[in-house]
């Protein structure tokens, strides 16, 4: 499963809570160093719809986590401890 992070600019909904609709894109979009793979708008109700109006409310791009664990290049770079130095 992966998880996704972004933003959404809530000023555009006019109710405080509501459906949303979330999606991969077809084509990914860039934003500085940023590549957005998926949106998200509110669902309106069929009878609230208005023609040709839709409620994007955030773009969104996969989370890629952080190693827990030094990667071989790091434990390689780190200094070394000498046990010439304890106080024991």
């Amino acid at each position: 499963m992966s998880n996704y992070t972004g933003s959404i600019d809530l000023t555009k909904v006019p109710k405080r809570f509501f459906n949303v609709g979330l999606w991969e894109r077809k084509t990914p979009s860039t934003f500085g160093e940023r590549t957005y793979t998926h949106s998200m708008k509110v669902s309106v109700p069929k009878d609230q719809q208005v023609e040709g109006e839709n409620l994007y409310i955030g773009d969104f791009s996969e989370l890629k986590p952080m190693p827990s664990q030094p990667t071989t290049e790091q434990i390689e770079a780190a200094p070394s401890a000498s046990s010439d130095d304890l106080p024991f």
